[in-house]
């Protein structure tokens, strides 16, 4: 009885697979290739299927040396590079195979995933559309043209590919994955849901999946069934931050504070450094009232990021909250100052003696024609940028008294109020030109919808 010959079936235990190779090795070593040709191929379809690749490419090798224009071991070789990542070798190894029998399919979808890695986008769906017209119903072809429409982000045909996998084989699991993914980037939220139940039915055990499922949940406002998604898969991943932070976002939805708290509290335990964890982690100490802890949180978060302006709109109402007018102000000023310059569409690139020069030139332009309202207005926009805010209070003030009805010279004392960090001065005056000048507020909301709609900047324009 042959060595191999009681070896078949899927019950091949990991020990069985590294014997079966290591004999064939031995054949090699003991130069007995040709006498073994055909277990020495057994061993390398084991080492193919079982990620040996070096002890595969090693058969493979010999096996060519006495047959070197053999498809199938060309085929062999080009397969295990692709596995060992080296890609540039194994399109050359395909391409002979192909050369060799341009009638196999296997051996173009393995070209192909050696083309897509070397950057050959074109030719990877090439060779896979040549795959499918030599076997139209071969599902890893199919699968393979919607991970490459999937990459190129050409959602709905990558989803009839996937559709068209699974008609072939209902089994085929990644396809189920990938296909909801698609399908809720399309937002087909409910046919989402169903694909990925399909998925874990498959795969139950699989973190990821419970965890895009509960993403589709959310979409879809099912807010306590996003939980239960989102703690099983936390439960499944001992580090998978964003499983609880998620499961906090739909806690909140539900407005079960102190449960969002539970949860953002064990994201932070396993990251620290999110900062968008630490705030929504203040979200919920502020909706429970619980001002001071959530002072700290949106503190880390700031910490975290100086830029984070929702942060800052949210620490600020909390001191107003707790009386602490000076550092509430103090907050809006910083969180206009990030947001303005964020939303900026002119944000100027000249340096500052750039600067002063234009405004020498538009001063003795102004002084010239001393009512013409645009080249002030210009001009304080110009002291603004060097922060000159004492000249840039001035001429504006000059802009109201030329023209009491021009409504960009008001909105521009109002910049110039919050960017020089005059809060009080800028919301007083916010109040009274909101009340007699409706476009200005219009405008203001415009602009700054994350300022406007804050509960900080509310409060204090509504305070009396």
């Amino acid at each position: 009885m042959s060595l191999f010959e009681s070896f078949n079936g899927s019950d091949k235990s990991e020990q069985e697979i590294l014997d079966r190779i290591s004999i064939a090795l031995d054949f090699v070593n003991s130069g007995q290739v040709f006498l073994y040709q055909e277990n020495i191929e057994e061993a390398i379809q084991l080492s193919l299927d079982s990620d040996y690749a070096d002890e595969g490419l090693i058969l493979t090798e010999a096996l060519l040396e006495i047959a070197p224009y053999n498809s199938e071991y060309w085929y062999f070789k080009g397969a295990l590079l692709n596995n060992n990542f080296e890609f540039e070798e194994a399109y050359l190894s395909l391409d002979k195979a192909f050369s060799l029998n341009p009638n196999d399919a296997e051996t173009l979808i393995n070209k192909s995933i050696a083309a897509d890695n070397l950057g050959f986008k074109d030719e990877a769906a090439e060779c896979l559309e040549k795959a499918l017209e030599l076997e139209p119903r071969n599902d890893e072809a199919l699968f393979n043209l919607g991970v490459l429409c999937e990459r190129s982000e050409d959602f709905a045909s990558a989803a009839v590919y996937f559709e068209r996998t699974l008609e072939i084989d209902n089994n085929y699991v990644e396809a189920w994955f990938e296909l909801a993914y698609c399908y809720e980037i399309l937002d087909k939220l409910d046919e989402s849901l169903v694909a990925y139940d399909e998925y874990l039915a498959a795969e139950p055990y699989s973190p990821t999946g419970w965890y895009n499922r509960g993403i589709v949940l959310i979409k879809l406002s099912k807010y306590q069934k996003a939980i239960d998604s989102f703690e099983l898969a936390a439960s499944l991943k001992d580090d998978f931050s964003s499983a609880w932070f998620n499961a906090g976002v739909a806690y909140t939805a539900l407005a079960k504070f102190k449960d969002a708290v539970k949860s953002f509290k064990n994201a932070v335990e396993i990251d620290e450094t999110d900062e968008s964890v630490w705030y929504n982690l203040g979200i919920s100490h502020e909706a429970l009232k619980d001002f001071d802890n959530a002072i700290q949180n949106y503190s880390v978060a700031i910490e975290l990021d100086d830029s984070y302006f929702e942060a800052y709109l949210a620490r600020g109402f909390c001191y107003y909250s707790t009386k602490n007018m000076e550092k509430a102000e103090k907050d809006l000023s910083e969180a206009f100052i990030l947001y303005s310059s964020e939303v900026s569409a002119e944000k100027s690139e000249k340096s500052d003696d750039d600067i002063k020069h234009s405004i020498e030139i538009y001063k003795e332009l102004a002084e010239k024609e001393s009512d013409n309202l645009d080249l002030k207005q210009i001009l304080v926009e110009k002291f603004a940028e060097l922060d000159c805010w004492d000249e840039a209070f001035q001429l504006v003030n000059e802009t109201i008294n030329l023209d009491s009805e021009n409504i960009k010279s008001y909105y521009l004392k109002a910049m110039i109020y919050f960017k020089s960090g005059k809060i009080k001065e800028a919301v007083e005056f916010l109040k009274t030109t909101f009340n007699q000048k409706p476009d200005i507020k219009d405008k203001f909301a415009n602009d700054f919808p994350e300022i406007n709609s804050s509960k900080l900047f509310n409060t204090l324009i509504d305070k009396k």
